[in-house]
């Protein structure tokens, strides 16, 4: 917990708020609509609202809290910095639904990009919520869900356009650890991120990984009282 707020607490909150923590702006396009929720009363229930399912699902099975947070990370690291295409926009969570692979994580990935599809439905009779948004609020609630700090994630984004293919040059178990260093650090790179960008994204994901596999649920349960 002390590694996260202390250390990468800062990175993270510019990733998640899409700024960057180095002297440059991050250069990927985030489309925003912030008055797409109505008022802040419907904007903050559509954020509570959204957090708590993913609270619920990492409280139930641990192991999806690292799988929330690599599922943000890989949604960001699909812009590619040279043709400014792709970016935060929802994408990930569709790609993975359609996904014939059946090995554990990606079925892993699975459950959580239903449990965002899920809150997403569930909210439309009082307001709603984009993919895009919904990812990168999972994203930090898995974060805060193992004792990280509180990040401000901006709402607002717009989803792609239904039917746009994720980016092939991103495989969605990436960050699994079946793929090299190499090969992640060239994804990063792709993107625009720094080292130390990248060193807090990956750290952030070795801490929630570790975490996981030392609690149980009930430990959990406790944690969030």
């Amino acid at each position: 917990r002390a590694f996260i707020a202390r250390t990468t607490g800062a990175a993270l909150a510019g990733i998640f708020t899409g700024l960057s923590t180095a002297t440059k702006d991050a250069q990927a396009v985030v489309y925003l609509d912030p008055a797409m929720y109505g008022d802040q009363e419907n904007r903050i229930s559509a954020v509570f609202s959204l957090q708590e399912a993913v609270r619920r699902a990492i409280l139930q099975k641990p192991d999806l809290a690292p799988i929330f947070y690599s599922m943000a990370v890989l949604d960001s690291l699909s812009y590619d910095a040279k043709t400014t295409d792709f970016g935060p926009d929802g994408r990930i969570v569709f790609a993975i639904l359609e996904s014939t692979d059946t090995s554990p994580y990606i079925k892993l990935m699975k459950e959580a990009a239903s449990t965002i599809v899920d809150s997403k439905k569930s909210l439309k009779k009082l307001t709603s919520i984009t993919i895009a948004d919904a990812v990168a609020l999972g994203g930090s609630e898995a974060i805060q869900a193992v004792g990280g700090p509180n990040l401000s994630v901006q709402v607002g984004r717009t989803d792609a356009k239904q039917g746009s293919p994720f980016t092939k040059d991103i495989p969605l178990d990436l960050l699994s650890g079946s793929h090299s260093i190499l090969e992640v650090r060239a994804a990063c790179f792709r993107s625009g991120l720094t080292e130390r960008e990248m060193t807090a994204i990956l750290s952030a994901l070795l801490t929630l990984e570790l975490a996981e596999k030392d609690k149980d649920t009930k430990d959990w349960a406790r944690s969030a009282k």
